[in-house]
């Protein structure tokens, strides 16, 4: 294992004890899982394709309203919530239980993001 990637690692152990997700992944915008810690039964090259297509819907959808660039896209399911965040070619996910508190979530978040960026040179 290489360092960035045990680094990476890192970041998204910390997330789980700092806030209420229960599982993280970094991917690619191009749909390539990076490093997750998804539940076992999750399919992760599902998840990372069908994230990249999340964020480029998203980013699409900013630029055609007027919006700008999605900080943040949030799937508030009946069973969780799923938050996705781009930064660069990389997107950070999220899955967390239904009323968690998403504010503190969401600044966990960009500190993270802030770390990853370090570690990937970005």
């Amino acid at each position: 294992m290489t360092y960035k990637l045990a680094e990476l690692e890192s970041i998204l152990r910390d997330l789980t004890q700092k806030c209420d997700l229960e599982s993280s992944a970094i991917v690619t915008t191009r749909g390539q899982m990076v490093c997750s810690s998804l539940s076992l039964s999750t399919t992760e090259k599902a998840i990372s394709a069908m994230a990249a297509s999340i964020q480029s819907i998203g980013v699409r959808v900013g630029k055609e309203l007027g919006a700008g660039m999605p900080e943040v896209i949030i799937i508030d399911g009946a069973e969780k919530t799923v938050i996705l965040t781009g930064f660069g070619s990389m997107i950070l996910i999220g899955t967390a239980p239904v009323n968690s508190g998403i504010a503190l979530i969401k600044f966990e978040l960009v500190r993270a993001v802030e770390r990853i960026k370090k570690v990937l040179n970005e």
